[in-house]
């Protein structure tokens, strides 16, 4: 069986950018640092972010509509994060709340949309 088990992305900054992913997301530990630019982060459930560095990251103009997604232990989880992003100046949007669904949308450095989401799961 397999999983998947990274995702690429294109920064800038590659210290900029593993910062925020383990500010917000908990990527706190670094696997590996290549020569091509390349830094592998890990967070506590072993998914790892490929951070390669680029002159620019194409995130916003090949990539419009796509984004990747964190799903939180609970509704409040995700109120509550959107809320300290908010603060910390991060630009969150379209927080939304109903029964079946909680979550809001925001950009890393690099312009890369993400999905901060709860819903609850049989």
């Amino acid at each position: 069986m397999l999983r998947l088990g990274h995702l690429n992305l294109a920064v800038t900054d590659r210290a900029r950018a593993a910062a925020f992913y383990r500010r917000w997301f908990g990527f706190d530990r670094v696997l590996a640092e290549y020569d091509d630019g390349t830094t592998f982060v890990t967070d506590a459930s072993g998914f790892e972010l490929a951070l390669h560095e680029a002159e620019r990251a194409p995130a916003r103009e090949t990539h419009e509509g796509w984004h990747f997604g964190f799903l939180a232990a609970s509704a409040s989880t995700v109120t509550e994060m959107a809320t300290a992003m908010g603060d910390a100046g991060v630009t969150v949007e379209g927080l939304e709340e109903s029964p079946s669904y909680v979550g809001f949308r925001c950009r890393d450095p690099d312009g890369y949309e993400i999905e901060v989401y709860f819903e609850p799961r049989r």
